[in-house]
């Protein structure tokens, strides 16, 4: 099984920063602060992509993949800002970088091997997604969300067990 990790809300904390600037809650996916979304916030904030906290699930990360696939969706005036981001926090790991989530979810159905961590409420299947818990996709159902570090390191776990079991 080989495990892909998406970046900003599962592995890069972008609400944080904006959340202490602005004093905001990201309760839904299309939110706006001051009338503008965060492409349009990042434009005169693109430290915040540079400097963003990492999340709490990196320390999993960390402790079972000495290089982590991330595969994202970023703008391209995000791309240097992020390579910096990752280079610091994941200086050896692989990444896609995708111009849709459309194509994030298009690339997992093509290869089966792969699961993903994931943040979007946007997917029509979470079939072989582990959805990180946030406020904004709480409308999604699945049996596979996470709230806490240690479901994330329990879930991995038996998804990687079923996995092997299945595959060898």
């Amino acid at each position: 099984m080989k495990v892909a990790f998406d970046l900003d809300g599962v592995l890069r904390d972008l609400i944080a920063p904006l959340e202490s600037k602005y004093g905001f809650t990201a309760t839904q996916w299309d939110w706006r602060v001051e009338g503008k979304d965060i492409y349009e916030l990042m434009k005169s904030h693109y430290e915040m992509l540079t400097t963003a906290p990492t999340t709490k699930y990196k320390e999993v990360v960390d402790r079972y993949y000495a290089v982590p696939e991330i595969w994202t969706v970023q703008p391209m005036d995000w791309i240097e800002h992020t390579v910096k981001w990752i280079n610091f926090h994941f200086p050896k790991s692989i990444v896609k970088v995708f111009s849709s989530g459309e194509g994030k979810e298009d690339w997992l159905k093509s290869y089966p091997e792969y699961i993903l961590i994931e943040d979007t409420p946007n997917f029509k299947n979470y079939e072989r997604v582990i959805l990180i818990d946030q406020p904004y996709n709480r409308n999604v159902k699945t049996p596979n969300r996470v709230e806490t570090v240690d479901q994330f390191d329990t879930m991995l776990k038996s998804w990687e067990e079923a996995y092997n079991e299945k595959w060898g």
